[in-house]
């Protein structure tokens, strides 16, 4: 297996929201025509998808994955192999995917918007940052506080909950800066004593690089990134050698010493 292929495979695998089903299509070419198979779309990486149908492929088949989001505007299309088939207790199988190309930041970031998958395993950054959302159908902007946020999306407190699968337009800027809007959707809402906590996606791939001018907070956090594994290895090797010299000089002198 070449290292592209070692290196997708570690790549993050997200799971389908069980409230969020997401149907796709399977084509197979079969003695030259085209035979369509239904599924359930259960996890899906840069590399490769996990697929419920209701029976088994042959392994190492080409097939067609094609996935329509509408809500979100995606359109996904792609070559894939069968890698392995399992029967499930419910009478299902489950089908493994490997993709002849990389899923996108793109595609993987409208899956987020449309609240299809949860990118919370990216670092999560603590902020508090004001700003103002105005939300789907409303002409009235809100005032909120930006409580953390991350590659995927952010939390927010606010007075006032939407529901959840509202877009939302979130407005943040500073006395020296004009304000940048951030175009996100409500993934889910929480009602708290104060308010409400909202979890929201970005819709697109420039909302993260928006909010982070205002998030000095991230900075620090980048600052603070742990050193590489080969960097701290060579710093405690010249530590110890550092150290042995040391050892070996005051022990010569001591001896000089005692001579």
């Amino acid at each position: 297996m070449s290292s592209a292929a070692d290196s997708r495979r570690s790549d993050p695998r997200y799971e389908i929201r069980g409230d969020r089903a997401l149907a796709v299509c399977l084509q197979r070419r079969i003695d030259g025509r085209t035979e369509p198979i239904s599924g359930l779309l259960i996890d899906l990486s840069c590399g490769g998808a996990k697929i419920a149908t209701d029976g088994p492929l042959p392994i190492r088949e080409v097939v067609v994955l094609q996935l329509d989001a509408d809500d979100v505007e995606l359109h996904l299309e792609a070559a894939a192999t069968v890698c392995w088939a399992r029967p499930k207790e419910d009478g299902r199988w489950w089908i493994g995917l490997s993709l002849d190309e990389a899923v996108t930041e793109d595609t993987l970031n409208r899956l987020a918007a449309g609240c299809y998958i949860d990118r919370r395993g990216s670092p999560r950054y603590a902020a508090t940052v004001a700003g103002t959302a105005r939300w789907e159908l409303s002409t009235k902007p809100v005032t909120v506080q930006i409580t953390n946020y991350s590659v995927g999306g952010f939390c927010l407190e606010s007075p006032e909950a939407p529901p959840e699968g509202a877009r939302v337009m979130l407005s943040v800027g500073t006395d020296t800066e004009r304000p940048v809007t951030i175009p996100a959707r409500v993934c889910w809402v929480r009602a708290r004593e104060s308010g409400h906590t909202i979890g929201c996606s970005f819709s697109n791939n420039e909302g993260f690089s928006r909010l982070r001018r205002f998030m000095p907070a991230l900075e620090r956090k980048d600052e603070e990134k742990p050193m590489p594994v080969a960097e701290r290895s060579r710093r405690k090797r010249f530590a110890l050698v550092a150290l042995g010299i040391a050892l070996a000089f005051g022990v010569s002198l001591l001896l000089r010493q005692i001579i």
